[in-house]
């Protein structure tokens, strides 16, 4: 439980520190971060289909596909693909672990 919290405030931590960075300095954030082809984004129509815009950082990346980890999508903000939602697929006691998958009927 220990590693879980701090695992979320370094996480915390990194989602804080990187609001301080500009969109004015797209480019130079590509060169520090050393990342080729990143698409930069303000919102998830920046990105084109199936991709979405994460939260704080800027950055497109693809929507989570079947049987993917939806868990934590409120804060990064990348949802599931077209026709899959984020539901409940097992239970551990009172946790609940989320994947992408096809609406029930």
């Amino acid at each position: 439980m220990k590693v879980l919290a701090a695992v979320l405030v370094c996480l915390f931590i990194l989602i804080t520190s990187s609001e301080e960075i500009q969109h004015s300095a797209e480019h130079d954030r590509q060169k520090r971060l050393n990342l080729p082809d990143i698409d930069i984004c303000d919102t998830d129509a920046d990105c084109g289909n199936e991709r979405c815009c994460i939260k704080y950082l800027g950055i497109c990346a693809p929507k989570r596909g079947l049987e993917e980890s939806c868990n934590f999508s409120q804060y990064h903000g990348c949802g599931c693909k077209s026709g899959l939602f984020c539901q409940v697929a097992k239970c551990l006691g009172s946790l609940k672990y989320y994947r992408c998958l096809p609406l029930l009927q």
